[in-house]
C-alpha cells in the first residue's frame, strides 16, 4: 500500500554518504526531510548493509520520560534501588534473616535517593508508624 513516504524520492547516495560519516539513520533523515523508516527502508531496499545499533543510554535525565523530582512514589523508590541496590540488612534492628526489606524515606526529601535506609518490614513499619493503627498500647481499642 502507497503513502506520501513510500513514494518520497531520496537521494540514496547522500543518504549512504552521510550515514558511512557516522551519522545515525535518524540524523541523516532529518537532514534529508524524512523518516528514519524510509532511510532504512531504502537501504533495505538497495542491500545496504547497516550498523549494528548501539545501545543508548537511557538512565536519569537521558529518558525521554524522565520526571525529575516530579515522579511518582513508585519511581522515586525504583531510582532508589537501582542507584543503591536491594536490601538485604536492617540499618536500625541489624537484623539479616527478614524475609523482607525495604528502603524506607527518612526525611520526606522523596527524590534524594540517599535520602532512604535499609529497614526491615517491621522497622519500617514502626519507623512509619503504623503500629498506632492496630491498637498498641490501648490507643485504637478505646483503652
Amino acid at each position: 500500500m502507497a503513502n506520501k513516504y513510500t513514494k518520497q524520492v531520496i537521494d540514496l547516495g547522500k543518504a549512504k554518504e552521510l550515514y558511512e560519516s557516522g551519522m545515525t539513520q535518524k540524523e541523516v533523515a532529518e537532514l534529508l526531510g524524512t523518516t528514519q523508516k524510509v532511510i532504512y527502508t531504502r537501504f533495505k531496499q538497495d542491500g545496504f548493509k547497516c550498523r549494528i545499533a548501539k545501545k543508548r543510554n537511557q538512565l536519569g535525565k537521558n529518558n525521554d520520560s524522565w520526571k525529575g523530582e516530579n515522579a511518582d512514589y513508585k519511581a522515586l523508590h525504583y531510582r532508589v534501588s537501582n542507584l543503591r541496590g536491594k536490601p538485604n540488612k536492617c540499618e536500625v534492628c541489624g537484623t539479616e534473616t527478614a524475609k523482607r526489606y525495604e528502603w524506607a524515606n527518612i526525611t520526606g526529601k522523596y527524590a534524594d535517593p540517599y535520602d532512604y535506609k535499609r529497614m526491615c518490614k517491621s522497622c519500617h513499619s514502626k519507623f512509619d508508624g503504623i503500629h498506632k493503627n492496630f491498637g498498641v498500647g490501648g490507643e485504637a481499642d478505646g483503652n
